[in-house]
């Protein structure tokens, strides 16, 4: 890092949001009968494993390979797995994509997947959804059954969101199909034509017909159209609870501004989670959202230099929205806006402790979680608001 104290040097920050080597790995360590092999440092496997709750290995490479090549030392790393996976992913990172190692020839030996996904290659979501269309997932019109999509590993609500994503389908009596991604490799290949979407950020099945639970409103729309689609479904039961729970906010919300003015709020997180938080932050809070600030760039065209947020102290009070993966960015721009609450990860609780905070973005170290909580479908958002409320009382 240079220093800050030199004239014309500014601090040098790594990117917040991780590279597509994790991205990646995320999405095929979720395949449960799927072996993962990064092929690169200790470095970067442990960065992936920080993120990843999922099991991964690695060939932990030195100088010596990266000089001789790495072929050994994948066959060693494959040949100790070999009693627990039948079929691999070997994930290249950038020191061994960049000196070419052909390692394709022996892997044709193998029953595996080369993914050539270094670092370079762009961010977390490019390497997920690549490493997705690598499989060649293809829906089975045969198959029974609603998928659960966008299930990704590394946000701190995924477990949560699955189970609840599973609550509804069964309340709605209708059965689960492929779960993408946390799912046996040929369930998450060949998935059902219908799809239940966690996060829409991460969605992959490629379902004809894949309909969003993040919030109430949404899950209402998807059980609607599944109504229609699985006549013999019983999306009734699903329909009042998204009705009752909505009415609950609502009165909640109502008490709170009795009493506190609308918060002041600064949010930090991957795309549709921060486009969600903002809807419902205006529509039950009536709150005043300082900046949008997104971690991920869910469509390469959408990486333009005019899409991208910087902090510009003249144009104060002017709302900001888009990519943003800078610290020293996101410092200035909390420092001069003052939130009442932040929405993001540890790195925003920790530049601005002197706002109210809640995480919803990786990484999330400010408090020890042991439940699985979700923030999408209806207990989700319940689950949300309900946390937004208490800190912001606590707060005022």
């Amino acid at each position: 890092m240079q220093n800050n104290n030199n004239a014309g040097h500014n601090a040098c920050f790594n990117p917040l949001w991780p590279c597509a080597m994790v991205g990646a790995a995320s999405f095929l360590a979720g395949i449960k009968d799927l072996g993962v092999v990064i092929n690169g440092s200790s470095g970067c496997y442990y960065f992936a494993e920080l993120a990843i709750p999922d099991p991964l290995s690695s060939t932990f490479l030195v100088q010596d390979e990266i000089i001789f090549g790495t072929e050994e030392r994948i066959k060693e790393i494959i040949d100790g797995l070999s009693g627990i996976y039948d079929k691999f992913a070997v994930i290249n990172t950038c020191v061994p994509s960049l000196t070419g190692d052909d390692i394709t020839g022996f892997l044709s030996n193998y029953n595996t997947l080369f993914i050539d996904l270094p670092g370079y290659c762009g961010d977390f979501d490019y390497g997920y959804k690549k490493s997705a269309e690598s499989i060649g997932i293809t829906p089975d019109t045969g198959r029974e059954g609603v998928n659960i999509d966008g299930i990704c590993s590394i946000e701190p609500f995924h477990t949560g969101n699955l189970n609840e994503c599973r609550r509804l389908l069964s309340l709605a009596e209708v059965p689960a199909a492929a779960v993408l991604s946390s799912d046996i490799y040929d369930s998450v290949k060949n998935p059902s034509e219908l799809s239940i979407t966690a996060n829409p950020d991460y969605a992959v099945s490629g379902a004809g017909h894949n309909f969003s639970v993040l919030g109430i409103k949404n899950t209402t729309r998807a059980f609607e159209a599944l109504g229609e689609l699985i006549p013999q479904s019983n999306t009734d039961k699903v329909l009042e609870e998204a009705g009752s729970a909505e009415e609950n906010i609502i009165k909640a919300c109502d008490r709170f501004l009795r009493k506190n003015d609308p918060p002041s709020t600064a949010i930090f997180a991957t795309a549709a989670y921060a486009e969600y938080t903002e809807e419902i932050l205006q529509d039950y809070l009536d709150a005043e959202i300082l900046c949008t600030g997104h971690r991920n760039i869910p469509s390469p065209g959408e990486h333009r230099l005019d899409n991208i947020l910087e902090y510009e102290d003249q144009e104060s009070n002017r709302y900001r929205k888009g990519h943003v993966n800078d610290l020293k960015v996101i410092t200035e721009i909390l420092n001069h806006e003052k939130p009442d609450l932040i929405i993001g990860s540890s790195f925003e609780s920790v530049k601005y402790p002197d706002a109210g905070f809640f995480g919803i973005t990786f990484p999330s170290r400010e408090k020890i979680s042991l439940h699985n909580a979700p923030i999408t479908g209806i207990e989700g958002e319940l689950y949300y608001i309900e946390n937004i409320l208490n800190i912001l009382s606590r707060k005022s």
